[in-house]
């Protein structure tokens, strides 16, 4: 009997849906329309209930970005802020991924609050808006012209 049931534990500590995935995505920081391009590198782990989401600047150590997605409330929650879906509005792009891209909105708006930001589960975070800071585009492969319809998403938006 201890022998199944140390079998067991070691089974499901090598459970691949608990193992954190890693992405690699190519950003561009977008200030006044003047792309800058980094490289960062992403982890996604579920955790109680929820994904965290880990991300990594290749150039600059100090410019990660963290945040964990709520399947359940479908919110994400990053700088002690909750993000949620503000519409049925959503962004197709099969090239990046087969399931839509949905825009969050911060909950509690305030002048210099980040959003909204572009996500899909699956994919992650595609952009990060701020409101008096840059626009970070999060893609696959260089793509500058994608980066660029992006900053300006509004056209991209279908319902």
């Amino acid at each position: 009997m201890k022998k199944i049931l140390l079998l067991i534990l070691m089974l499901s500590a090598c459970n691949p849906s608990k193992t954190p995935k890693k992405y690699k995505r190519v950003t561009y920081v977008f200030v006044v329309k003047d792309a800058k391009k980094l490289h960062y590198e992403f982890t996604k782990a579920p955790i109680e209930g929820m994904v965290q989401y880990k991300y990594s600047c290749k150039e600059f150590a100090d410019r990660g970005i963290s945040f964990t997605y709520s399947k359940e409330q479908e919110s994400i929650i990053w700088l002690g802020e909750v993000f949620k879906i503000n519409s049925n509005q959503q962004i197709m792009l099969p090239r990046l991924s087969k399931k839509p891209f949905k825009i969050y909105d911060i909950v509690m708006p305030y002048s210099d609050a980040s959003g909204p930001l572009i996500f899909n589960p699956d994919y992650g975070l595609l952009v990060l808006y701020n409101s008096y800071g840059p626009v970070l585009t999060f893609l696959k492969n260089e793509d500058s012209t994608l980066a660029e319809q992006l900053y300006d998403f509004e056209t991209l938006i279908t319902e």
